[in-house]
């Protein structure tokens, strides 16, 4: 019972110290709220989903790609980035091949043919980024 009460005394002195700095900051809780809300909005990273034609390719196939670009915050199209990068790279993860795709409203699209001096036989893996995800891990 008494461990209790400690636990409960602990938490109102904690309590009333952070009313205390937010009293001396001369901003309600609402507005430190509204702050930080704003600010996450404003640096949400962005998300990219990449829809092909199929999962799995042969040589001088081509890849048909559509890409959406998301805000992660509000799960909409993003509009921060109008360039999206999209590679192909190999098993030692050196990049075989890059294009650059133009984002109109978040969605861009193309293709990339699998010509075959450039693409020997392996397995290669498909990556999609944009300069502004590049400031995130």
């Amino acid at each position: 019972m008494r461990k209790y009460g400690v636990t409960i005394l602990f938490t109102l002195i904690l309590l009333a110290l952070c009313i205390a700095a937010f009293a001396q900051a001369g901003r309600s809780v609402q507005q430190q709220i509204d702050i930080i809300s704003d600010y996450n909005k404003a640096h949400a990273p962005e998300k990219i989903y990449i829809h092909t034609d199929k999962q799995n390719y042969n040589k001088e196939d081509t890849i048909w790609f559509k890409a959406y670009v998301f805000d992660a915050v509000t799960v909409g199209a993003s509009v921060k980035s109008g360039l999206m990068y999209i590679e192909i790279v190999n098993d030692n993860n050196r990049v075989v091949n890059r294009n650059m795709v133009s984002l109109t409203a978040g969605v861009g699209w193309g293709n990339i043919p699998l010509l075959d001096h450039r693409f020997p036989e392996g397995t290669y893996t498909l990556r999609a980024y944009t300069n502004w995800m590049r400031n995130f891990d």
